[in-house]
């Protein structure tokens, strides 16, 4: 975020809305902090996915009783009803992430908009 944040200070509109009489608090929330934060809230769902499918190796390394644990046991029953249900279960909560960071993105920034 640091770095984003400084990449956009040193921008043109931003220095621009800066010569224009702006405060600092103004030309930061409203020109640069929304650039600056596309980055992040990209990262932030990647980790989110990364969480949900990471789930699988620390539940069956630490014996939790969650959906990775459930995965790991119907792999090892043969058990590919269960399986498949677990897996679409994972599947649709990465897209729904993915979706709402899409959504997360056109609030964020004007120029990314939903056509």
């Amino acid at each position: 975020m640091r770095s984003s944040m400084l990449e956009s200070l040193r921008t043109d509109y931003v220095r621009t809305a800066k010569m224009k009489g702006l405060s600092d608090r103004r030309t930061i929330y409203v020109h640069a902090l929304k650039n600056s934060l596309i980055p992040v809230i990209t990262i932030i769902a990647l980790v989110f996915a990364y969480l949900i499918t990471g789930s699988i190796i620390v539940e069956e390394i630490f014996s939790y009783q969650g959906m990775g644990y459930l995965i790991v046991q119907s792999i090892n029953d043969f058990d590919y009803p269960t399986l498949i249900g677990a897996t679409v279960v994972v599947t649709v909560s990465v897209i729904l992430i993915n979706f709402v960071a899409d959504v997360v993105y056109a609030m964020v920034d004007p120029k990314v908009r939903l056509g």
